[in-house]
């Protein structure tokens, strides 16, 4: 029985929206909540450190789990290279405890913008690499993109991170540089980074309205843009409505 849970099961089209999948974006989204209500409290304590400090953790594991996954049924190099939004978000992850000035500021605009986005996109509509619940890659889709919306909101509840339209500019350009990356990797070692190729057989999103080739490609680039505006937007009255200091940002924090 355990077994069953790590090795991979005979394919099965993923439950969508299903007992499972919605219990899990439950847990995620209670979590965001939590957050956005434990703010001040978190604020105000050394907590935000540790909670910070756990999710980065706990991001770690489920990521070698990830790697290990990958490595032993040959799909590491079309997988976990950092060329998707929620794979190149760990690496900002990573540097944001230790960095400071524009680098800090630079790393949580990415961190935000490509955890909503990313995050909520895997969350709603995820790849589980036709496995279900409760098999453990299904469980560690699950935990890293809910924590990846977690450290997300994290930035913008408890550390108080100040995002202008710049921001979302400097998030959109560097995610035009990624998908250069991307579309490299993919044109040589015929991965499937960004969905630049298409969707995952089986698995249907907003992306399907894009089509193939370079129209795919500067549809992406155009909603993706859209989308940022529309967080930001989002983000903006929120802190409008919360009265989060205009004069604090991540980088003075």
């Amino acid at each position: 029985m355990i077994m069953n849970l790590i090795y991979p099961q005979p394919h099965q089209p993923f439950d969508s929206f299903g007992l499972g999948h919605c219990i899990a974006m439950a847990v995620i989204f209670l979590g965001m909540i939590s957050i956005a209500i434990f703010r001040k409290k978190l604020q105000n304590s050394n907590g935000k450190i540790i909670l910070r400090n756990i999710f980065i953790v706990i991001l770690a594991i489920v990521q070698i789990y990830a790697f290990v996954w990958n490595y032993f049924w040959g799909n590491l190099l079309k997988e976990m290279l950092p060329l998707h939004l929620c794979g190149a978000i760990f690496i900002p992850i990573l540097i944001y405890p230790f960095a400071k000035g524009f680098l800090k500021q630079y790393c949580a605009e990415l961190i935000f913008f490509w955890g909503m986005l990313g995050g909520s996109m895997a969350t709603i509509f995820p790849n589980p690499e036709g496995q279900n619940f409760p098999h453990t890659f299904v469980l560690q889709t699950f935990i890293f993109h809910g924590i990846i919306l977690w450290f997300a909101i994290y930035l913008v509840c408890v550390e108080k991170l100040e995002l202008k339209v710049i921001s979302v500019v400097r998030v959109i350009f560097s995610t035009i540089g990624l998908s250069v990356f991307a579309e490299i990797a993919n044109h040589f070692i015929g991965s499937n980074y960004l969905f630049l190729n298409g969707n995952v057989e089986g698995v249907s999103t907003p992306l399907d309205l894009f089509g193939t080739g370079i129209t795919r490609y500067i549809g992406l680039v155009v909603a993706f843009s859209i989308v940022q505006f529309i967080i930001f937007g989002i983000y903006k009255l929120f802190s409008s409505k919360q009265k989060i200091s205009p004069a604090y940002n991540v980088v003075n924090g």
